[in-house]
């Protein structure tokens, strides 16, 4: 394949996988058999694609403003945990044998798709009890939630395949009165924070494949502005079955890979 021909190919593979990333968090879904095929081994797959992503990350920010404006407190509240869980988990990368994480995820994926699909239920007409036992219910979920961001977190910064769907599904269990659109916006700066940490270590740590890199990021970066776009017109309940739908393609082919 001549170079041009090369990067113009990995240009569409990273467009496609920032359009699907900052829409649903499915980019590997794309990019990481892409590499794969492409002839990296699964670390450095994993490494040239987080490079890649840093300018999604940021074109997906730049095209979410109008979501995010109203979710300051939120924000703030999950980049603490965020920022320790990416460290964390970009050490470990270099540290743990890949595989330990892998056989994991398929399952990861199969919940984040089961709690997307299933249906949710409107309660009207409940008594001051049963409103108050739910909310004490929301607040341990939540906090259970928060903690899965965190654990999530990690495993983003060590491996990263899926990680984009899965808050995302988590920041749904927390918001559940939040648009699709919304909650897609809040998962965009949890990635963006864990791939930028990422990549700062992972440049001290390993080579850094810019022939790869730069072509995808160029492509990356304007999938991540069309992302965001697409979500705000689409129905919350369709972007969630879709996403689901996803999930469940993704988590089979993380358990073939």
């Amino acid at each position: 394949m001549g170079t041009l021909l090369f990067w113009a190919a990995l240009a569409v593979v990273g467009f496609l996988a920032g359009l699907v990333s900052s829409a649903a968090g499915l980019a590997s879904l794309i990019s990481y058999p892409a590499l794969l095929m492409f002839g990296l081994n699964p670390i450095m797959a994993n490494v040239t694609n987080t490079f890649g992503t840093i300018t999604s990350s940021g074109s997906a920010l730049l095209a979410s403003i109008p979501e995010l404006k109203h979710s300051a407190k939120q924000i703030l509240r999950i980049l603490p945990i965020t920022i320790v869980g990416a460290v964390i988990g970009s050490f470990l990368l270099f540290m743990i044998p890949e595989a330990q994480f892998k056989h994991l995820v398929p399952f990861f994926m199969l919940f984040a798709a089961v709690t997307l699909l299933w249906p949710r239920r409107l309660k009207k007409g409940q008594s001051l009890k049963e409103e108050s036992k739910q909310i004490k219910h929301a607040r341990l979920r939540n906090l259970f939630a928060y903690i899965g961001v965190w654990l999530v977190s990690i495993y983003q910064g060590y491996f990263g395949a899926g990680a984009g769907v899965l808050v995302l599904t988590l920041f749904t269990v927390i918001n559940r009165d939040q648009t699709y659109a919304t909650n897609n916006a809040i998962k965009n700066v949890s990635i963006a924070v864990t791939n930028i940490l990422s990549v700062i270590i992972y440049a001290f740590e390993t080579t850094i494949l810019w022939g790869y890199v730069l072509p995808m990021a160029v492509g990356y970066f304007f999938g991540g502005l069309v992302g965001p776009r697409i979500v705000r017109y689409v129905p919350t309940r369709v972007m969630q079955i879709i996403v689901g739908i996803g999930a469940l393609i993704l988590a089979v082919a993380l358990a073939v890979w």
